[in-house]
């Protein structure tokens, strides 16, 4: 608390700078289409945009015909089979489930249904026949 204090005393003392014109970008808004995973990426790339469209507009990939947003997830090692296809279920079990990517694979910890609130995987697989060699599109 005191902190914050003696950073407010300094205040009027602190000098106003121009920000440069040169070196300014603008940021255009993000575009639904960017949500769509590309499982081709390398895990810790997805998983940053995972966190970067956290709550909006949110990542989706396609699962036997149904949309699925992925929330969050956690980088895991490649299996050391590297005819995977990326984007194939690589375990599916009672409480995990790993996608292959690009480069590494992703443990999905939490995931939307359409219509539905998030979940935590395990929930999500009690009610799922997902199966090991299942691909996300």
């Amino acid at each position: 608390m005191i902190a914050i204090v003696d950073a407010m005393e300094k205040l009027p003392l602190l000098q106003a700078t121009a920000q440069p014109l040169e070196g300014i970008s603008y940021a255009k808004k993000i575009d639904k289409a960017e949500a769509q995973i590309d499982w081709t990426l390398p895990a810790e790339v997805i998983e940053r945009r995972l966190r970067a469209f956290d709550p909006a507009p949110g990542c989706e990939s396609s699962l036997d015909g149904e949309k699925l947003k992925i929330w969050h997830a956690s980088v895991k090692p490649s299996p050391l089979d590297t005819t995977i296809l990326p984007g194939t279920i690589i375990e599916a079990s009672r409480d995990e489930l790993t996608v292959q990517c690009g480069v590494g694979a992703l443990g999905l910890i939490t995931v939307q249904k359409p219509g539905g609130k998030r979940m935590a995987i395990a929930d999500f697989l009690r009610g799922s026949t997902l199966q090991t060699g299942w691909r996300f599109k």
